[in-house]
């Protein structure tokens, strides 16, 4: 389907972005700590937060493609029908679970919106790092709705990434 071709493109681009930026701070703190001994203490912040995207990022595209709850093992055990209707269940477990954790992270981000808080290094909004929950909560619950509506509707090609 093309809407989670596109989500995956956009994902994809992001994580490159963010490993990048993740690898720079990273090593610039590394030579702030060893070498100049400048007192520059967002970049472990900047790290920290890249970090958290790239996991919940990270995340969606291993539920999406299967290598996240994949225990093939376990499901090549059972004929071929059984085996489409664990890979549905497993879609609707997920879209659930993602829906429930993305309604009820809300409040907590609306707290920090409320609050006004900011990061200790960078002064950036507390809602920007909680936020991360939210978004890849949201995409984990739209892509495996969307994954599911296909492989009910025996579209397999479709639901494939």
């Amino acid at each position: 389907m093309k809407l989670i071709h596109i989500i995956d493109r956009i994902e994809k681009f992001i994580l490159v972005i963010l490993f990048a930026v993740m690898v720079f701070c990273v090593f610039a703190q590394v030579v702030n700590r060893n070498i100049t001994q400048f007192g520059i203490s967002w970049f472990e912040e900047l790290a920290r937060y890249c970090m958290v995207y790239l996991t919940i990022l990270g995340a969606e595209i291993g539920f999406r493609d299967g290598t996240q709850l994949s225990i093939d093992a376990f499901r090549v055990r059972f004929p071929k029908k059984v085996q489409e209707i664990l890979a549905l269940l497993t879609h609707l477990a997920i879209a659930a679970f993602a829906a429930i954790t993305f309604v009820t992270s809300l409040p907590v981000v609306k707290l920090f919106l409320d609050s006004r808080q900011v990061t200790p290094a960078l002064k950036i909004s507390m809602v920007i790092p909680f936020a991360s929950v939210v978004i890849g909560m949201l995409l984990i619950a739209v892509t495996q709705t969307i994954l599911f509506v296909l492989k009910l509707r025996g579209r397999k090609e479709d639901a494939a990434c």
